[in-house]
């Protein structure tokens, strides 16, 4: 496999991509939450428009993308 193509992977993984905020269609973004003395620190996807967000979670980005973008219609 082409090492740009396993970068480009990494990276998706690392960020996966959102779809638009199902009830506004404004744009989502992963925003993370800071808590002190922690390893790891939990987030959350928020729609810039209507600030409609999911649960703070520890979940896999990856995770939390797929249940954002799911949606009844696809």
């Amino acid at each position: 496999m082409n090492l740009d193509i396993i970068l480009f992977i990494k990276i998706l993984m690392k960020n996966p991509k959102l779809k638009n905020c199902p009830f506004c269609g404004g744009k989502a973004e992963f925003k993370q939450m800071s808590y002190l003395g922690t390893n790891s620190d939990p987030y959350y996807i928020i729609c810039t428009k209507c600030n409609m967000q999911t649960a703070t979670t520890f979940e896999s980005k990856s995770k939390q993308a797929k249940d954002w973008n799911r949606r009844i219609n696809g």
